[in-house]
């Protein structure tokens, strides 16, 4: 991985938990966010179908499940985690609509439903006199991620600090996303 990008595998999602989210947004049923730790116990993501139940009549819920524990402990592999975070987001606006880096070791953020996170090479950051992103960015050279697709992304606490975080944000649009995201936790 470069320094300055994150480590993006395109083309990730599989056609069935693509359809699972997009029945999530049609339907309504995500509400605005489900979040849970879980720990990672012998490779495997403990208790994550329990806290998904609700949308078990969904086309794709195994598909999903199993999709989200082989990345959940993949990430807790590459993070070297005991404990991860997993949430997912459906929202029509952008959720963190500024330019920012995560205070966070590091994050996986995957987009299974609309637009995905945008992002700046290390190099095209500008920052003011008191350390803050400038937020006034040539669109040009705003990296974005397409859906379907899964990034790590460095944070700025941590191992990685030194190197700096991934500079991102939620594109700054109205369109329906489901995001899911999965944090080191211990």
């Amino acid at each position: 991985m470069k320094t300055n990008d994150p480590t993006e595998l395109k083309n990730t999602v599989p056609p069935a938990v693509a359809q699972f989210a997009q029945q999530l947004v049609e339907q309504r049923r995500l509400g605005k966010n489900l979040e849970a730790e879980f720990t990672v116990v012998n490779g495997r993501l403990g208790g994550w179908d329990t806290s998904v139940l609700s949308y078990a009549d969904l086309d794709g819920y195994a598909d999903f499940c199993h999709w989200v524990d082989s990345w959940a402990t993949e990430f807790a592999r590459r993070a070297e985690a005991a404990v991860v975070q997993v949430s997912m987001s459906h929202s029509r606006r952008p959720t963190c609509p500024r330019f920012h880096v995560d205070n966070v070791p590091m994050r996986f953020i995957s987009t299974l439903y609309g637009p995905g996170t945008q992002w700046l090479r290390e190099g095209d950051v500008e920052r003011r006199a008191d350390n803050a992103i400038k937020q006034n960015v040539d669109p040009q050279i705003i990296q974005q991620m397409p859906s379907g697709s899964v990034g790590f992304f460095r944070g700025a606490c941590g191992e990685s600090a030194s190197v700096g975080g991934i500079v991102h944000r939620s594109p700054p649009n109205e369109e329906d996303r489901v995001v899911l995201k999965i944090d080191k936790i211990s």
